[in-house]
């Protein structure tokens, strides 16, 4: 059973739960995630549901104003009349620098939470180290067959990564924080920094490495959230060469908007040595060593996985 370790209503009048759902055309799967969101048991603060459509043009505004009729105290509505993904804009932002909240989780509209006690894990690890930003959780592939979402559990060198970030320094390499299992101290967002980010497509990274950089990140080993895996997924359907443009567009992008100071000169270092690595990988003599390369690489990433 989960100690509640605030019992007054004023203690739970200043923690306050933000839930930022983004969506757009996804009429037919968004109740999954609304009723994910309402299905949550927490004692320990209030709960308030911003579902944010970014000019949708099926029907997903009517789902969204059905749900406020029927919950109008828990969910508020927020549409956009011109896609803002489309111009460079990330839609959530504007609604994030209004609220008052003490913490925010997102939940995308194609994915859905599948633990009820996802947010009061996560408050409570808030409770319990106040020096922490971001709680993060695992989570599971899911993939509808015949009607029916088949699951996928992450694999155990994903897991891996995901449980070695502490800091905004351990997500150079990549983003390991899947958006929908996060919940973020709200002071912690940098939106100096998101300000700058336009045109970035990868901008979930972009608040994970700013908040990251004002307090500690934890890691939930439970799994809670299911990203649905679908062949339109912009990040997912990309080939590798897309993957990695996407991946160097923040990199480069922290590497110049960050304060000055460790943090903006490791993703710095970061790049100078991926520059030199490329140099190197292209020199013939590079394709004849490279299988011993990549072996050493292999041995010693699952010798780590084995301590």
């Amino acid at each position: 059973m989960i100690q509640d370790n605030f019992k007054s209503e004023a203690d739970k009048k200043y923690l306050e739960i933000a839930v930022i759902v983004l969506t757009y055309n996804q009429e037919t799967i968004l109740h999954e995630c609304l009723d994910s969101v309402l299905s949550q048991k927490i004692d320990s603060a209030k709960l308030k549901i911003y579902v944010i459509d970014d000019a949708s043009t099926d029907q997903t505004k009517f789902v969204i104003e059905e749900y406020h009729r029927k919950y109008p105290d828990l969910i508020f509505p927020i549409f956009h009349e011109t896609n803002q993904y489309q111009i460079g804009n990330a839609p959530e932002f504007s609604t994030l620098k209004s609220i008052t909240s003490s913490h925010v989780a997102f939940c995308d509209g194609d994915d859905f939470w599948t633990d009820e006690l996802k947010l009061e894990k996560q408050i409570q690890k808030f409770l319990q180290d106040e020096s922490l930003s971001i709680v993060h959780t695992d989570y599971c592939f899911g993939k509808k067959i015949n009607s029916v979402i088949q699951y996928q559990a992450r694999n155990k060198r994903d897991k891996q990564k995901a449980r070695k970030i502490k800091s905004s320094f351990d997500l150079i390499q990549g983003n390991d924080i899947k958006k929908s299992t996060a919940m973020f101290r709200a002071s912690a967002l940098d939106f100096g920094l998101l300000d700058k980010c336009i045109g970035i497509r990868a901008q979930d990274w972009v608040i994970a490495v700013g908040a990251g950089s004002k307090g500690g990140v934890l890691f939930i080993e439970d799994s809670t959230t299911c990203y649905r895996v679908s062949n339109a997924a912009s990040f997912q359907s990309l080939n590798q060469e897309g993957k990695l443009r996407i991946k160097d567009e923040v990199r480069w992008f922290c590497a110049t908007n960050l304060p000055e100071g460790e943090l903006r000169n490791a993703f710095r270092k970061f790049l100078f040595r991926q520059e030199i690595r490329k140099l190197i990988s292209e020199h013939p003599l590079y394709k004849i060593i490279r299988p011993f390369v990549l072996l050493t690489r292999f041995l010693k990433f699952n010798t780590k996985i084995g301590t």
